[in-house]
């Protein structure tokens, strides 16, 4: 049982891995979003892209979203840790009474 309780830290990672990945994806596609500009002071052609006022809190809804599910799935690894551990002490000593 040892043994595949260390195995959840694999798995809870496994999970938390594409949550993180699916962050910085929407905030390169949020980033390319909006109206371009082209800026030239510099003497370099320069492309800023102009964002619209909803877009400017995507950020923040993706940055809550992050957090909500990262919590989610650790409470899940916290709820399958109780239960195992539950279930092993109140059964270990079933063997003997019976």
């Amino acid at each position: 049982m040892q043994n595949l309780l260390l195995w959840e830290d694999v798995e809870t990672l496994t999970m938390l891995t594409p949550c993180l990945q699916c962050l910085v994806l929407m905030h390169v596609l949020n980033c390319g979003t909006g109206t371009p500009q082209v800026s030239t002071s510099t003497g370099f052609e320069r492309v800023h892209y102009e964002t619209s006022g909803l877009q400017r809190h995507f950020w923040w809804i993706h940055l809550i979203g992050l957090l909500w599910t990262s919590e989610f799935i650790l409470a899940c690894q916290q709820f399958v840790i109780a239960g195992t551990v539950a279930v092993w002490y109140f059964t270990r000593y079933i063997i003997i009474l019976m």
